[in-house]
């Protein structure tokens, strides 16, 4: 019996032994930076915050002895506060040179940033960034990742403020001064994203990958009113990209704005030739332009020439404004019969029809707004009056009669109009 109690001991005994044996096989003896390249974050994390707690455990000489541990004969022995006062140090509390700390809290802002824990991630960069002195055009890194945590955790002023503090460090980083000017470009500061999206044309010699950069800078300009900045900038698109929407801007700005009629020239001349005609407002109102430059410069057949076409352009919205009404009418004496046939009769297909149509008659009037809206853009009836100035210029005063009178239908200065049409029919009775 004594043997067989003798027995079952030894056998326990290596069964836990053996436990014991296999608690420390199973415990990961990788490295905490293996971990992370075999993708493994959380034991990764793990471990650094193992190898954190264990630096922190031997770094006393900012702790304090606890008070249950001083006994009453050591208050007895004062100290001398005079000098304890006249030999203080600095502590270096705020920055500490500890590499290996650095590193331990940076890479675990790295795991945690991976895992969307944007918190921590920034918790542990802050530590990192308090074991390190910040050293220019080296650390910017640092600084960048910050920001881009913020960027991910939708904290858009701590983003900028981050990223601005990478780009005081090493400006020569293109991509701090571009996703700056982007950040700002929709913001209130205007004057900022026009510098930082400048300065980070300038430091790739204007050769940007994405050309439309040119025209946000030029954008900022032209709302705070710097318009020749704002052309340059149009301008330098304009070499990249072959956009007849922003000739048809610099034309604007430079027609109104500048006073560079020869600028503005060239690029209404663009839109006539490369807008689509899908784009008849843009087409019309750059010939009518076309023709104000050229009747500020007393070329009156040039200027004419160009008001007729575009009342021309104009006239297909005026067709097809009156087709879209003429389909409405169609469509409501179709409704107005369909409805006294279910009056008469209560029959289910032809409600489903009758409701179809209702759909179809809103559709058209929205429609039928729109081109309204768009028929108002041509200011149709200065059009008039402007062509029948230029008609009285050349000489023809019966063609002049007729755009006044088509100005009077669009009820344009119908006063002045009628005036003029006074002294025009005197001019014609009398011969000169």
């Amino acid at each position: 019996m004594k043997q067989y109690y003798l027995v079952l001991l030894v056998f326990s005994l290596l069964v836990n032994e053996y436990q014991f044996a296999q608690t420390f096989a199973d415990e990961d003896s990788r490295t905490y930076q293996e971990l992370l390249e075999a993708g493994e974050y959380d034991k990764a994390t793990e471990k650094i915050e193992e190898q954190i707690a264990e630096i922190n455990s031997k770094n006393t000489s900012n702790k304090r002895i606890p008070s249950n541990f001083i006994s009453f004969a050591s208050i007895e022995q004062e100290i001398d506060v005079n000098s304890l006062f006249n030999e203080r140090t600095v502590e270096n509390f705020l920055i500490e040179e500890n590499p290996e700390l650095h590193k331990l809290h940076y890479d675990a802002a790295i795991i945690n940033y991976r895992n969307k824990e944007y918190k921590r991630a920034s918790s542990h960069l802050h530590q990192s960034l308090r074991y390190k002195k910040i050293e220019f055009r080296k650390d910017d890194y640092l600084f960048a990742l910050l920001s881009r945590i913020y960027r991910d955790s939708e904290n858009e002023i701590a983003y900028r403020n981050s990223l601005e503090i990478a780009f005081r460090l090493n400006p020569a980083i293109a991509e701090y001064s571009h996703d700056l000017g982007i950040s700002y470009y929709n913001s209130r500061d205007k004057r900022k994203s026009i510098y930082y999206l400048v300065y980070y044309a300038k430091l790739l010699s204007y050769e940007v990958d994405d050309p439309s950069i040119f025209i946000k800078i030029a954008n900022q300009n032209a709302d705070i009113n710097k318009n020749l900045e704002a052309e340059k900038y149009y301008l330098l698109f304009l070499e990249k990209e072959n956009d007849y929407n922003i000739y048809y801007v610099v034309g604007n700005l430079a027609f109104k704005e500048t006073g560079n009629y020869d600028l503005a020239q060239n690029s209404y001349l663009q839109v006539t030739q490369k807008a689509p005609e899908s784009e008849s407002l843009k087409r019309s109102k750059s010939m009518e332009h076309l023709g104000d430059i050229a009747y500020k410069r007393m070329k009156y057949s040039v200027a004419l020439e160009w008001f007729l076409k575009s009342i021309e352009l104009e006239k297909d919205y005026e067709n097809n404004l009156k087709n879209k009404r003429e389909e409405i009418n169609e469509l409501k004496t179709k409704m107005n019969e369909l409805k006294i046939e279910l009056l008469k009769n209560n029959n289910y297909v032809q409600y489903n029809e009758y409701q179809y149509l209702k759909q179809e008659q809103a559709r058209l009037k929205r429609e039928e707004i729109q081109l309204s809206y768009e028929l108002r853009k041509h200011t149709s009836g200065n059009r008039r009056w402007k062509t029948a100035v230029v008609y009285e210029k050349v000489g023809d005063l019966e063609n002049s009669l007729l755009y006044y009178r088509e100005a009077i239908k669009y009820n344009y200065q119908p006063n002045k109009a009628r005036e003029m049409i006074e002294k025009i029919q005197l001019k014609i009775n009398r011969g000169y």
